[in-house]
């Protein structure tokens, strides 16, 4: 599949983004490039960009067909000089060996491209990767223009692991649209309502956060909650009801844009206790949303929410923590506003989408200028 979006101008950069199952796929990777190729559009001098999907959105059956299609538009693209930049998104397993057959066919064809790191577990994926396919994986890496890294942690992998020049690692941290202005009002006859966004799964934490709901301070106060996503959905319904708040939880699935908009505007509380994560997008949403934030300090979640100011933190696999932290904001509205502008503030100054797309359109046009020298 190919996408096109924005009307090319003389002096735009033509940039062709390879996402997994394009722009409205489910999963973090399609959702950030959505936002990034719609801030784009909405910007006469911003770069075109063509979105090419190497993957499907069906049965990975069919991914092979989709990976000879997308390798053989990227060629035609910069063979026939109708593109300037290849951003390539990349993740763990499969994403990998199909990035890299696109990023050698970019070579081949003299195309400049960065590479976009997303997985918060990439550093231990690529650490058991066998020799040769670890080589391949290299060599996408160390001859791209730029890599991309979603925070500190991956930069450090990527410098002194992989032996990428210091100067061609970029933290870019992910970003999401939000808001002008925030018109929650606060109604004491209301419960506050958590909002859980992402794959239902114990790498999210859902297992701690139905215990943590769940234990008997808790369960005392009054609240509801959404757990909103694919996954074990029936298991994390059954688990909910044999602990006596099944009644209290919804479990809508997989839900859409213009759902997930609508859960933001009516929820309090996000809570995100993964295991382990690059920068998650529901974080940065609730945040431009303005709720209150509670999540664990891993991967770059860490450098995006200032414990006790935007949000709180803690320790993964934590019911009790966990807990504490659910009961303090569910009990004190004070704190839950404290929490709230604290965390739309921190949105403002670095994860809103249009701060990203200018640094995005910077930082392909200092890939075009390195490729010129």
């Amino acid at each position: 599949m190919v996408q096109d979006t924005a009307s090319p101008g003389p002096t735009k950069i033509r940039a062709v983004i390879v996402c997994p199952g394009g722009r409205h796929f489910e999963g973090g990777i399609s959702r950030a490039m959505d936002y990034l190729a719609t801030a784009f559009e909405q910007r006469p001098d911003a770069p075109q960009v063509r979105i090419v999907d190497p993957r499907g959105t069906g049965s990975l059956v069919w991914s092979p067909f989709f990976l000879m299609r997308a390798a053989a538009v990227v060629a035609w693209l910069f063979a026939t000089a109708k593109a300037d930049i290849l951003h390539i998104n990349v993740s763990v397993g499969a994403s990998t060996a199909r990035k890299s057959i696109i990023a050698l066919v970019a070579r081949m064809v003299g195309a400049p491209y960065l590479v976009h790191i997303h997985s918060g577990r990439y550093h231990h994926f690529y650490r058991g990767l066998p020799r040769p396919v670890r080589a391949f994986t290299r060599s996408m890496l160390t001859r791209a223009a730029r890599v991309v890294v979603l925070g500190a942690e991956w930069r450090a992998f990527v410098v002194d692991e992989v032996g990428i020049d210091p100067d061609r690692v970029v933290v870019m941290h992910n970003a999401v649209p939000g808001p002008a202005i925030i018109e929650r009002r606060e109604d004491a006859s209301k419960p506050p309502k958590i909002l859980f966004l992402g794959r239902l799964g114990q790498g999210k934490g859902v297992p701690e956060l139905i215990e943590a709901l769940a234990t008997p301070r808790i369960a005392a106060l009054s609240w509801t909650a959404v757990l909103a996503g694919d996954g074990d959905i029936e298991a994390y319904r059954t688990a909910a009801a044999e602990r006596g708040i099944g009644d209290r939880i919804a479990f809508p699935g997989w839900v859409g844009p213009d759902t997930v908009r609508e859960l933001l505007s009516s929820a309090d509380i996000m809570v995100l206790p993964s295991h382990h994560e690059g920068l998650p997008m529901s974080v940065l949403e609730g945040m431009a949303y303005g709720l209150t934030v509670v999540s664990t300090p891993v991967g770059a979640i860490g450098e995006a929410i200032d414990n006790g100011v935007s949000g709180l933190l803690v320790p993964p696999g934590d019911v009790e923590a966990l807990a504490d932290a659910l009961g303090r904001v569910i009990s004190d509205a004070d704190l839950r506003r404290l929490l709230s502008n604290g965390a739309r503030t921190a949105f403002l100054e670095g994860f809103d989408v249009n701060g990203y797309a200018t640094r995005m359109a910077a930082l392909y046009a200092a890939c075009l200028a390195d490729s010129r020298h």
